[in-house]
Order: structure tokens, then sequence, then C-alpha cells
């Protein structure tokens, strides 16, 4: 028998191999996939480089690091945009199970019926860094009783497409960037957002609220009155306890200190 290297593309190899006897031939490939370019192990190298924050760069290192020749760039952002609709398809999937199951629950605890439910919900905002120059920001809405995330929305200032436009004329792309503003206001947007879409979307109506104390967001809903009746507030109790040792430990060090 007969084995030889017939294509090289990347990191996957294909062999053939043809029997002396018969001649008959058999090619077999080092990776599963064979959709061009998008062969498994390219899609867990790309997004290995995804997860890590290294990009095209980090997979091109990685390539010429193993002496193999590496992926084009228009290849590499072909896999990762296969990468980043099927991860947005399952989370679509799962965010559908999840308000699916709190409607069940809903109406066999409650004997609610209603296409519309009010609900008791937990929001809080975070961002991909600390300080207040993060590009990246997000707000979930979680139903307090059973923990399910009801909706989430993910905020961004920043867009590679067009910070890299240097004449002023920006091409037709798809932007990143979905929101005008400062960091901190991330959260308040976010806050409008989800309340605005979330009988429209989720069949839900958020009617009460625990949050931390110095949310401006629950300020912005009330405001917006989504729903044209009272959205009430109520105090984390971590939060609570939190400022109220900060108060005492302040006011533990004065009075040492008068000493």
């Amino acid at each position: 028998m007969q084995v030889k290297e017939v294509k090289l593309l990347g990191m996957v190899s294909t062999f053939s191999a043809v029997c002396n006897n018969c001649k008959i031939e058999k090619k077999i490939t080092t990776s599963g996939g064979g959709d061009k370019e998008s062969y498994h192990i390219h899609e867990q190298l790309v997004k290995s480089t995804l997860w890590c924050g290294t990009g095209f760069a980090g997979a091109t290192s990685m390539f010429v690091a193993f002496n193999f020749d590496p992926l084009s760039e228009k290849s590499y952002y072909k896999i990762a945009k296969k990468i980043e609709e099927e991860g947005i398809g399952k989370l679509e999937r799962a965010m559908e199970k999840s308000r699916a199951i709190l409607h069940d629950i809903l109406n066999e605890r409650d004997g609610n019926n209603n296409e519309v439910k009010d609900i008791y919900v937990s929001c809080d905002g975070s961002w991909s860094k600390r300080g207040f120059t993060a590009n990246y920001g997000f707000v979930s809405v979680i139903e307090v009783s059973t923990g399910y995330c009801v909706d989430f929305v993910v905020l961004s200032k920043w867009c590679k497409t067009c910070v890299g436009i240097s004449d002023g004329q920006v091409p037709d792309h798809e932007c990143t960037k979905n929101f005008h503003g400062s960091s901190p206001a991330m959260e308040v947007e976010g806050w409008k957002m989800l309340w605005g879409r979330s009988v429209a979307k989720c069949k839900f109506r958020y009617m009460q609220v625990v949050s931390d104390g110095d949310s401006k967001g629950i300020t912005a809903v009330q405001t917006l009155d989504p729903y044209g009746v009272p959205i009430e507030k109520f105090e984390c109790v971590n939060h609570v306890a939190k400022q109220l040792g900060t108060a005492l430990l302040n006011a533990s060090k004065k009075s040492t200190s008068r000493w």
C-alpha cells in the first residue's frame, strides 16, 4: 500500500492510500468538517483565539509556531462569523426555553393564565472592565423566585471597521456599535431597552424590581412608564447591609479619632 499526503490546508492534511494490488484509492482527512476552510480543528482554533481575545493575529502566530501555513484573514473571519451565528442561535433558543419554563411555572403556581404576566425581577448591569472607559457592557433581567434569566442586552460603543477609517468614508459593513454615550450610561440605556421590549418579546411586565440603591436605571424606566402603571423598587438586602456596614465603620473611625 502506498500512502502519501496529497493536500495540506492549515492544520489539516489529506492523505491518499492506494492498494498495490487492486489500485483502489482511499482518501483520509485528519479533521472532520470539510466545509472548505471550516474544518473542526480550525473552528476550535478560531474559537480559542476569540475567547482569549488574540484574534486573527494570535491565530497566525500559533500556525507559524507549529510551522503550518496560516489561514487567510478572509477564511479566519468566515469561520468566526459561523461561530458567532451558531452561538447566537443557541443563546436565543436557550432564552426562549427559559421564558417558556417560567410561564409554565407561573401558570401552575399562581394560576396565572394571562398571555402577559407581571413578574418580580432583579436587574443589574456590568462592563467588560472596571472603571468608566469600557467599550462593552450588558444589562440582564432575572426573575427573583426562580433565578431564570428572562432577557438581556449587550451594548457596544466601539466598531473595528469604523475606528479604522482614516478618510471619513465608512464602507458598508455590519457595524457592531449600538450605543453612543459614556460607559456608565450604558446601564441606563440597557434598562430602558429591556423594559421597552418586555411585553412584545418576552410576554412579561417587570412590575417589581430589586436593585442596588444607587441605580439610575429604575428612575429611567419609571420615567419611561412603559406599562402606564407605577413600577415598584425594592432595595437589595446585600447592598443595604454593605451601606450600613460602611456607615458604621466610618462612624467608628471618627469616634476613635476623638479619643
